[in-house]
């Protein structure tokens, strides 16, 4: 979505008119795409979809920016009326607060936002004592809510599973975990914020994208303790702790996810590409080899191995590789400008005359 704004729309939300000079541009040529989420009916239906666009004469001038704070370890035991989910995140910088957008699913009871300061005071951003899944919507403040810089973000939120709960779409209740289907459930907060500059915008990008980092990470570790043979998650962590610096643990966590899941392509892939940014090519090979036999439409594993071939010196297996990643993934340009430079150089290869 457009950087900076709720476009998002959720049962009850009513239109919301953004300030002057929160408009946001539509270039000649754009697309507009709209992503809907449906629940099967067991036969086909029609979609007929409206949006309405509201344009305005003031160019934008102001710098948005639209966050969350949110949590997936969600394990909700049936019967239970009061399980708490909690997530928060320290401000790096002043920020004026002009709009916060709460979701969860049918379980959601008490939804509570607060601002904690350095002093250590409080301000109440948002509180719905008794959610209601088909009255959902962005909330905007009269005035914005100034939040200096070193304040503590918190969201709390309730979710009943008991069959006091006339919401609850499982009777009796059973239990739920995170999921994005409405049986599913979720806890978000969302902060719309106006900041100074793009400096400012960047570093609170940087901040929120380690908080998220240590969502996901958190998250990992939630599903290996459920079940310490989740191949998936493991490969989370994995690529977490790369992302981190953390070569050697992650490459144990590759290891371990591709022994309990032989099947699972992506541990080998990410071993691949660790391998061939330490130049070990033959270990590149083999892994790349691994995932794609495991998964034939890995186009990222087929472009690697390209590389990996382009620096050993066997030219025709790159070029063939390289074809097949950009066959399977057509906007990979740098599968597209490589075999360019491949065939430029090899005016008469056979592959060239195919294409």
């Amino acid at each position: 979505m457009p950087s900076g704004y709720f476009l998002s729309w959720q049962p009850g939300k009513t239109v919301a008119p953004e300030p002057p000079g929160f408009g946001w541009m539509l270039l000649p040529g754009q697309d507009l795409v709209l992503q809907t989420h449906l629940r099967p009916t067991g036969k086909p239906e029609e979609l007929q979809a409206e949006i309405g666009l509201y344009f305005t004469e003031v160019p934008p001038t102001n710098i948005a920016m639209v966050f969350v704070l949110c949590s997936f370890n969600i394990d909700i035991p049936a019967g239970t009326d009061a399980y708490l989910v909690r997530d928060s995140f320290i401000l790096p910088l002043e920020v004026d607060l002009l709009a916060v957008l709460p979701h969860t699913h049918y379980l959601g009871k008490r939804l509570e936002g607060i601002a904690e300061l350095a002093d250590g005071s409080t301000k109440p951003l948002i509180s719905i004592p008794d959610w209601d899944f088909n009255w959902q919507g962005d909330y905007r403040y009269a005035r914005p809510v100034h939040l200096p810089r070193g304040t503590t973000l918190r969201m709390q939120y309730s979710f009943d599973n008991s069959t006091a709960n006339p919401r609850n779409p499982n009777q009796p209740p059973k239990e739920v975990r995170y999921g994005p289907q409405s049986t599913d459930e979720m806890a978000e907060l969302w902060f719309q914020v106006r900041l100074q500059n793009t400096n400012e915008l960047s570093a609170l990008a940087e901040a929120c994208n380690e908080h998220q980092a240590q969502t996901f990470e958190k998250y990992a570790h939630f599903r290996l303790e459920k079940n310490p043979r989740d191949a998936q998650a493991r490969t989370e962590l994995g690529f977490i702790l790369w992302k981190h610096g953390q070569i050697a643990s992650a490459v144990d966590a590759f290891r371990t996810a591709a022994a309990d899941d032989p099947s699972f392509d992506q541990p080998h892939y990410y071993l691949g590409v660790i391998s061939r940014t330490q130049k070990r090519l033959a270990d590149a090979q083999t892994e790349f080899l691994t995932a794609i036999r495991l998964n034939p439409a890995n186009s990222k594993a087929f472009g690697n191995l390209g590389f990996v071939y382009l620096a050993l010196g066997n030219i025709d297996a790159a070029e063939a590789n390289l074809a097949q990643a950009l066959k399977l993934n057509p906007a990979d340009d740098l599968a597209r400008s490589t075999l360019q430079e491949i065939r430029q150089k090899r005016p008469h290869s056979p592959a060239q005359s195919k294409n």
